[in-house]
């Protein structure tokens, strides 16, 4: 089959010919990705709202989340976001999405997690790249479309409940809860978040223990996000 890219210029290494005999050209001509059963890659979008003058996590923080139209997780309400197309960068992915699904376009977002355990989805392997956006509340308009059969904003709560220590690892477990009062809608999930104590990486494990109407294993994304900007505020002060 001919080369993915056009352009294959950066990718001749020394020139050399591999084990085989074959050049760049001659590997590429016989290579067929059919061959291995790769992943699908998706991107989801967590579009806060809230201040960013002064102290930049108000009481009132919100999220955009969409109900979903179709199987998986039918009727669920989940994050914005959808497959990453063959020729689309993953950021070009989740703005496209963002637009078909809510009507929200030329917002910025910042590319911040990456989400792969095997068993995400049901339909497939699906490896999630997660972005994150920042909108200042009431005064953008949302419309539910594509696979979203409605788009509303949610109060978000992240409370910490407990923590166990030993020499090795910190566990944390927090509660998650989602709101929107006037619709009658109320979520809910409990997080453990189990960190090293010691040394210079973390070794992070996000665990769901409950969920209570939150799509896929989006309640990680939702509770690693909000983590990340509370960080941040205290960087800022």
């Amino acid at each position: 089959m001919p080369a993915f890219l056009e352009d294959i210029a950066s990718f001749r290494g020394d020139g050399g010919r591999n084990e085989s005999g074959q050049s760049l050209e001659e590997f590429l001509e016989a290579y067929r990705h059919e061959d291995y059963d790769c992943p699908s890659v998706t991107a989801d979008i967590l579009v806060f709202g809230m201040k960013q003058e002064g102290k930049p996590m108000p009481e009132n923080l919100k999220l955009l989340m969409v109900k979903r139209r179709n199987h998986p997780c039918i009727h669920s309400w989940a994050l914005p976001g959808g497959f990453v197309e063959i020729r689309e960068d993953a950021a070009a992915a989740a703005a496209r999405e963002l637009l078909e699904e809510t009507g929200l376009c030329g917002i910025p977002m910042e590319q911040i997690g990456c989400y792969a355990n095997y068993d995400r989805d049901p339909r497939w392997r699906l490896v999630t790249i997660s972005f994150l956006a920042l909108l200042e509340p009431g005064i953008h308009e949302i419309a539910a479309g594509d696979d979203a059969a409605d788009a509303v904003w949610m109060d978000v709560r992240l409370e910490k409940e407990s923590v166990r220590t030993d020499s090795e690892r910190q566990s944390t477990d927090y509660r998650l809860t989602l709101r929107n009062e006037e619709r009658g809608i109320r979520l809910g999930a409990r997080i453990e978040i189990a960190e090293n104590r010691t040394g210079y990486l973390k070794g992070r494990t996000v665990t769901i223990r409950e969920n209570d109407g939150i799509a896929f294993d989006h309640p990680k994304f939702i509770a690693e996000a909000v983590l990340l900007l509370l960080d941040r505020a205290e960087e800022r002060e």
